[in-house]
């Protein structure tokens, strides 16, 4: 394990940069932008279609812009295996009983509430489980955490580590809830924020104590298999 809250492997400045500035598009634009280019085709796109064209946009950028530092994070991790995976343990302990004490505590404050985005995935696995499958497991845990814990995270740990943790955080929580604002009233929309913030927690911590990024993109990956298969077990 790296010491001293070595996060390892630094992005070069131009992917400072291009994360800052793609980070907007994939909160807000892409999928807007999708949406007008399918009606400007005249083509018809399910949910699951623009679903498609997101994550794979996504991935493309990630891998495209980002491969010379995943490269070098990823010595990190060959090169200090047992460490990554005595951190990997401790961070889904962590996100385990962050959450099950979190869980808990919302229920005797807010009641039963529905959890909107996984609603809505959901309804994507039921219509094609082995497509979102890919993207849950594999695109999607790569993406946000070089987005959100390389680009996020890595720029403000230079400024103040705790700074870091409670922008990622509360940008990891925004991120999957900020489209259904309009749709849910105050009690249940922060409800919604909530249910992220122990894997924003957890993941934030595991990349911190590993000093690899892959070491959250395995333990996301690990939590999203864990929700898909409850959701394709319902």
């Amino acid at each position: 394990m790296k010491k001293n809250h070595d996060l390892g492997a630094r992005l070069s400045t131009p992917q400072v940069i291009l994360g800052w500035c793609y980070l907007p598009v994939y909160l807000f634009l892409l999928g807007w932008g999708i949406q007008k280019l399918f009606g400007i085709l005249g083509l018809e796109g399910s949910p699951l279609m623009l679903n498609s064209v997101f994550f794979c946009t996504n991935f493309a950028v990630v891998v495209l812009g980002f491969a010379s530092w995943l490269k070098r994070s990823f010595r990190s991790f060959t090169e200090h295996f047992w460490a990554f995976i005595q951190t990997l343990i401790l961070g889904f302990a962590l996100y385990y009983f962050t959450q099950l004490i979190l869980s808990t505590a919302l229920m005797l404050i807010f009641g039963e509430k529905s959890a909107v985005n996984n609603e809505v995935v959901g309804g994507l696995v039921y219509e094609n489980s082995t497509l979102m499958a890919l993207f849950l497991i594999l695109l999607a845990p790569l993406t946000e955490e070089v987005l959100i814990r390389g680009v996020v995270f890595g720029s403000l740990h230079k400024v103040n580590r705790y700074l870091a943790y409670v922008a990622s955080i509360l940008l990891f929580s925004f991120m999957h809830v900020w489209q259904y604002f309009v749709a849910l009233d105050f009690v249940t929309a922060v409800y919604n924020l909530c249910l992220y913030l122990p894997a924003g927690i957890a993941l934030g911590w595991t990349y911190e104590k590993s000093g690899t990024i892959w070491c959250p993109v395995v333990l996301h990956a690990i939590i999203n298999a864990i929700a898909y298969g409850v959701m394709i077990a319902l």
